[in-house]
């Protein structure tokens, strides 16, 4: 299990924190936040959605 984190553009006091899961199995699940995560949905309109899909969406969309 691995855990890739971004957070940014501040250093320190990051707003915005989001990042993938990694689970032994090779799923992947995309996140919103630190503390109290949000998972984001793939969005299955123009086909199967990866998770750095779903996090590159709901980064720039916010």
């Amino acid at each position: 299990m691995a855990r890739l984190e971004l957070a940014g553009p501040e250093r320190r006091l990051a707003g915005t924190r989001a990042g993938i899961d990694i689970r032994g199995d090779g799923s992947t699940e995309a996140y919103l936040g630190r503390v109290r995560r949000q998972a984001l949905e793939a969005e299955p309109a123009a086909g199967p959605e990866s998770a750095v899909g779903a996090l590159r969406r709901a980064l720039l969309d916010g």
